[in-house]
């Protein structure tokens, strides 16, 4: 019983990251990779200084995350908002 769990799960791990690939190196170019992997970097590292300053009672971000995170956001909107014709 203990090993079906972890079968079970292995099985749909293979199937989600076999997903995961053919979407990141056959669908999407290259710079829409780079703008999603960007964005996840840069919200999972705000996600982080929030974390730790709500543990210590503290303002934790800085510049340099708003920066990145303001980066990463015009990456995605560049790669996947629709854009008017003239």
């Amino acid at each position: 019983m203990s090993e079906d769990w972890k079968a079970e799960y292995n099985a749909n791990a293979e199937k989600h990251n076999k997903r995961v690939k053919s979407i990141r190196e056959v669908r999407l170019p290259k710079s829409c990779t780079a703008a999603i992997d960007q964005s996840i970097e840069a919200m999972s590292n705000v996600r982080e200084t929030c974390v730790d300053g709500m543990y210590h009672g503290y303002n934790a971000l800085t510049m340099q995350d708003i920066i990145d995170l303001s980066t990463a956001l015009e990456d995605l909107k560049n790669n996947f908002k629709f854009r008017e014709l003239r």
